[in-house]
């Protein structure tokens, strides 16, 4: 029996790291839609052949946002053919709801059949983050290692990474993954969150999780440790029932953590010196920010550059990207920002039902009332955090893990049997 259990631990932290940071380990083919036949094939010998569609729309707030987002499709699909751009963009939004929710659908089929709790799924996700903190350290130490494994990725069809962009910049690309410029670093602080979260609910273990956490979150993206940072906040003032012990232990683990951080950073100079300087230069990125100047995503996210459309085009779109080429074409300029990007793409209407679905998403009103509430808060949180310096509308690897969480809350019981589902909370 222990057997089994070891060896569904170590499948499951597997499937979960694949499915989350989706690296080209296969030539010529997507890791996903491998996964995506992995999810269809698992989750019907879980089921014994059975499908049930509870499993993949567990209630009406699922099912909710699943028709918001096929009109935001239908929508955004519509907009852009009219204006002559590419006519299919909407099928962004329908592949991330499709592979997220099979995922999520097979996770906790798999998750019901041998009688796992909502915390083993987060336990494998923090056990797929050390896999991914292990990668990160050697790459760190071994820049050979490192070329050699993001040259593979690239080789093999990665599709958030490209050798002129590594060749670049770098002080980035640390792990084995493919979203190294956002999704690797959001992942991180999410991740990060829930640990703090889990260490005050169930034990101070979860906080081994974090220092590996924060790591992948800097050397990657630093958007990740804000992530983490303004999630650190809500968790604070939300706990009113953490006995006085584990909030003592918790101010000891973050002053532990603030006083060995230099050590950690002075070591980080030696192995890396050119990711110490970007990750240490983040002031002087704002201070270049109030001034007008400036590089990369902080030059184009200075309110300064912010150059809006035309008071109909706000409203309803251009239908065209205005990120990166696709925007210099498109525009003569470009721009990271996500928030700015739908208005371009969608306007204020497309805007107003992607915001809307992911509210009804995150913190829908059951969810606001359950035990869960914080983890809906933080997912919710961290995908507008992330807006602001990217797009976030697309099959990405933190929108993922949020649907697989948001949808276990709702189809899987915790330690003492409590889950939520379409009709009532027990």
């Amino acid at each position: 029996m222990k057997s089994k259990r070891a060896i569904d631990h170590i499948w499951m932290t597997g499937i979960v790291f694949l499915m989350i940071y989706r690296p080209a380990i296969f030539p010529g083919v997507s890791i996903t839609d491998v996964l995506f036949v992995i999810s269809v094939i698992g989750y019907l010998v879980c089921t014994k052949r059975k499908i049930n569609l509870s499993d993949f729309v567990p209630n009406k707030e699922i099912k909710l946002y699943i028709y918001i987002m096929v009109i935001a499709a239908l929508y955004s699909s519509g907009i852009t053919f009219i204006s002559g751009g590419r006519w299919n963009y909407g099928y962004t939004f329908i592949k991330l709801i499709l592979y997220s929710i099979v995922y999520a659908a097979y996770i906790c089929a798999f998750m019901k059949k041998n009688k796992y709790e909502f915390r083993h799924l987060v336990n494998w996700l923090l056990w797929a983050s050390v896999v991914q903190s292990a990668f990160v350290i050697a790459m760190l130490l071994n820049n050979n290692l490192r070329t050699q494994i993001i040259t593979s990725l690239i080789n093999n069809g990665a599709g958030g990474i490209t050798m002129d962009r590594f060749l670049a910049y770098p002080q980035r690309s640390f792990g084995l993954g493919d979203g190294y410029w956002s999704g690797l670093s959001v992942v991180s602080g999410i991740l990060a969150d829930l640990a703090v979260v889990f260490s005050l609910k169930y034990s101070s273990k979860y906080y081994l999780f974090i220092p590996g956490l924060l790591l992948t979150a800097a050397v990657n993206a630093r958007i990740g440790l804000i992530v983490f940072l303004i999630g650190l906040i809500f968790i604070i003032f939300m706990n009113n029932n953490t006995s006085i012990s584990r909030k003592i232990g918790f101010v000891l683990i973050i002053a532990f953590v603030m006083a060995f951080l230099p050590y950690v950073i002075n070591y980080l100079q030696s192995v890396a010196p050119s990711t110490f300087r970007w990750i240490t230069q983040i002031t002087e990125h704002f201070n270049n920010m109030t001034e007008q100047e400036g590089s990369g995503t902080y030059y184009h996210l200075n309110p300064f550059y912010w150059r809006w459309p035309s008071i109909g085009a706000t409203i309803f779109g251009t239908g065209k990207s205005i990120f990166g080429t696709e925007g210099l074409a498109n525009f003569g300029f470009s721009s990271d920002s996500g928030y700015l990007g739908i208005i371009y793409r969608g306007g204020l209407v497309l805007s107003f039902l992607l915001y809307l679905a992911v509210f009804f998403l995150c913190i829908p009103k059951k969810l606001r009332k359950s035990q869960y509430k914080i983890i809906g808060i933080l997912c919710f949180v961290s995908l507008l955090v992330q807006n602001y310096k990217g797009g976030i509308f697309y099959f990405n690897e933190y929108y993922t893990m949020i649907i697989i969480l948001i949808v276990a809350i709702y189809q899987v019981g915790d330690i003492s049997g409590n889950q939520l589902t379409g009709r009532k909370e027990t």
